[in-house]
């Protein structure tokens, strides 16, 4: 919980910039595991894990231009700014779709003497999730435009050497 309304009281002039001044948000909720095996037989380790957790918090910003603001506040932007942005929804009320990812690792033990060789293949975002992690958050033709998603299916080939 964030409350500020003591403080707007006293400046009412930061009300044009950070028009929510008691702002309650829900718990979030997250959950991440991993396990590893090995298969003693075969001298196959095989691993995983799994993260799941909120999407990004949106907003909605509205970049206000100095002649907008200035009546409200009785004076110009400090600073000489042009202009200011300020959220329109109030924060914690609205987020993204849910980032689910799990993580695969298969690796065939191999012993030659003293020495240890492990091979393994690696496979991540092994559900092809394409959730979206950032937006574009500025009011206009391109709200809400993903500006960054969780990577696409890849595999990895790795070899490691104990001696």
């Amino acid at each position: 919980m964030t409350d500020n309304c003591e403080i707007r009281a006293a400046l009412p002039e930061a009300a044009a910039v950070n028009p929510f001044c008691h702002v309650a948000a829900g718990f979030l909720t997250q959950f991440r595991g991993l396990g590893s095996y090995t298969v003693p037989k075969l001298d196959l380790r095989v691993s995983a894990t799994f993260q799941s957790k909120p999407g990004a918090q949106l907003a909605a910003n509205y970049v206000a231009a100095n002649g907008v603001v200035s009546p409200s506040l009785g004076r110009s932007l400090s600073g000489g700014n042009p202009n200011v942005t300020v959220n329109v929804i109030v924060p914690g009320a609205l987020y993204g779709d849910r980032v689910n990812q799990l993580d695969f690792r298969v690796a065939k033990i191999l012993r030659l003497g003293r020495a240890r060789t492990q091979v393994g293949l690696d496979l991540y975002n092994a559900l092809n999730s394409s959730a979206v992690q950032t937006y574009n958050q500025t009011l206009g033709s391109a709200y809400l435009t993903p500006t960054l998603v969780l990577p696409s299916r890849f595999a990895k080939i790795s070899a490691q050497i104990d001696f």
